[in-house]
């Protein structure tokens, strides 16, 4: 009688017995679950620094050099000894329309960050150019002279003229499609700096 009772309560206790996942599964679970979150992490990271990328490519207003001066500034604005120019450059921004543009118009915080240090004024109809002329060798009164003599021939209006105190010209075409702006200083005995800023419009 009490063999059977005994044989009962063990059967009952293997029925009712809980059995705990075994320590090897359970390291195996949390393995995977961590390898699961670092690609996932891993993939934003991918896509949110190509995507950084791609908008500093494109979206970014930015100085590009060009490999010579435009045709229509060489016919239309004096530039004092052509051959010579040290640096030749123009300001490129995203298209109006363009997916940067847009991107930039939604989201204001994107356009002041890929813009910084750049011009933002600008309209879209109007474009920017850089030149210099890092040695010249001619004293800047005379390159002055130049500039003073040559826009007036060629019909542009002297909004600043250069002197000692404040040495850059500023003039503009009648119509108000062009600006520019020269500076002229020394940079030794005999030899002059000359830094051009032309905005025009189309």
């Amino acid at each position: 009688m009490f063999a059977i009772l005994a044989l009962y309560m063990r059967r009952r206790q293997q029925k009712t017995q809980v059995t705990a996942p075994p320590v090897e599964e359970l390291k195996k679970g949390r393995g995977c679950l961590k390898r699961s979150c670092s690609a996932g992490c891993g993939c934003l990271a991918f896509f949110g620094i190509g995507g950084l990328i791609f908008m500093s490519l494109t979206a970014r207003t930015r100085l590009v050099t060009l490999k010579d001066i435009p045709e229509h500034i060489k016919i239309d604005v004096p530039l004092y000894d052509i051959e010579n120019v040290t640096k030749r450059k123009t300001l490129k921004r995203p298209a109006p329309g363009s997916i940067a543009r847009r991107i930039q118009e939604q989201f204001p915080p994107l356009k002041t960050f890929f813009n910084r240090g750049t011009p933002d004024e600008l309209p879209d109809d109007t474009s920017r150019y850089l030149f210099e002329w890092s040695d010249v060798i001619a004293k800047p009164e005379f390159v002055a002279s130049y500039y003073h003599d040559r826009l007036m021939d060629a019909g542009y209006r002297l909004e600043q003229r250069w002197t000692e105190d404040n040495r850059t010209i500023i003039f503009s075409d009648q119509d108000g499609y062009t600006r520019g702006w020269i500076k002229i200083t020394a940079i030794s005995a005999g030899h002059t700096k000359i830094s051009m800023t032309l905005d025009i419009a189309s």
